[in-house]
């Protein structure tokens, strides 16, 4: 009896459906290990043919998913809501929480205006880059605006045909219209691609990909601390908290994170919204709040180095199976991803 082996990321449809695949090989008397790349934003949901097959096959399927939240539980739990709750023995979850602080490394390699990241030269008192519409997304575009801060700092929410507004979205303040920046970031798609403005702002404004119970670390994040610019992050309860259990330091000589453990979205966007107020009512001492947390931009620089050279949270699966996956994001500049991947399969992990 043979062991075959199928990878798919989240996102992907193969030619041939993998419950397919599955009963094709099993047919054979042969054995499968199913692998699968979970991104925070695409849900592992299992069709009730693959549930039935992975519950009649305990010893013949082996589901191995890799999710890059910042724990396993989460999508643990996701998963076992399509087994009555009772996640089977068969289906493992690892956490990846730095993948895409590798990704992001790799990404900004050539980006020249990383070289500014020591300079304390501030245009801006906070920069906040948004594109695909989301429930904290709306609710902060609408405090935004509420507190006439759109045209204080650098603001980007532009909605486009492939992730426009939901029709039942209302907002109290914002006109719902694109906003958008001269300098055509909108069309980069990601937080890799952006010019001197984004290293002349000082509070990074960050949303990260999800608001939910779960935290999940993505470039959004990562980026900021590359470029040692601080950062507040709009996303799941308990954030922050996350990140200081992952070794990060907070920047709490600016920030209050208070908001950071509450439930509620709503408030929790308005406490949000206070730091940025109280930033952007100083923003004549920028380069003063900047000489005083130097040192943790410099120590949380130094650690996501760390976590790129070293490669210390690499899940088992992911090192057995690297070079089996396809590239990552085909939709992206396909030649240059084609040489990241290569780098990561040729390195020694």
């Amino acid at each position: 009896m043979a062991t075959r082996n199928i990878y798919l990321w989240a996102w992907q449809e193969p030619d041939v459906p993998v419950e397919q695949q599955i009963q094709e090989i099993l047919s054979n008397d042969d054995s499968v290990n199913v692998y699968y790349l979970h991104q925070l934003e695409y849900a592992v949901h299992f069709s009730e043919l693959m549930c039935n097959l992975i519950l009649d096959n305990p010893d013949n399927i082996l589901v191995k998913v890799t999710t890059f939240m910042a724990t396993h539980k989460g999508l643990e739990k996701y998963i076992a809501t399509q087994f009555n709750n009772k996640l089977p023995k068969n289906i493992l979850v690892y956490p990846w929480w730095d993948y895409y602080f590798l990704r992001s490394e790799a990404k900004l390699r050539n980006n020249t205006y990383l070289k500014e990241k020591d300079s304390a030269v501030f245009d801006h008192p906070f920069l906040c880059y948004m594109h695909k519409p989301k429930l904290h997304r709306n609710l902060l575009i609408d405090k935004l605006a509420e507190y006439d801060l759109i045209s204080k700092g650098i603001v980007t929410y532009w909605h486009d045909v492939w992730s426009t507004l939901d029709e039942k979205t209302t907002f109290n303040y914002y006109d719902g219209k694109p906003i958008t920046r001269d300098n055509g970031y909108e069309n980069g798609f990601t937080s890799w691609n952006f010019d001197l403005e984004f290293m002349t702002s000082f509070m990074h404004c960050v949303t990260e990909s999800d608001c939910g119970e779960y935290t999940g670390i993505t470039e959004k994040t990562a980026t900021p601390i590359f470029a040692k610019r601080p950062f507040l992050v709009l996303g799941s309860v308990g954030f922050h908290s996350e990140l200081e259990n992952l070794g990060f330091k907070l920047y709490t000589e600016l920030f209050d994170y208070s908001f950071d453990v509450v439930d509620d979205i709503e408030q929790r966007t308005q406490m949000y919204t206070d730091n940025i107020i109280q930033i952007v009512d100083n923003k004549d001492h920028l380069v003063a709040m900047f000489n005083k947390i130097k040192s943790k931009l410099d120590f949380n620089e130094e650690l996501a180095w760390q976590l790129v050279k070293e490669k210390p949270n690499v899940p088992l699966p992911m090192l057995e199976r690297l070079n089996d996956f396809a590239l990552p994001f085909p939709q992206a500049n396909e030649e240059e991803d084609a040489q990241i991947f290569t780098d990561w399969r040729i390195q020694k992990w």
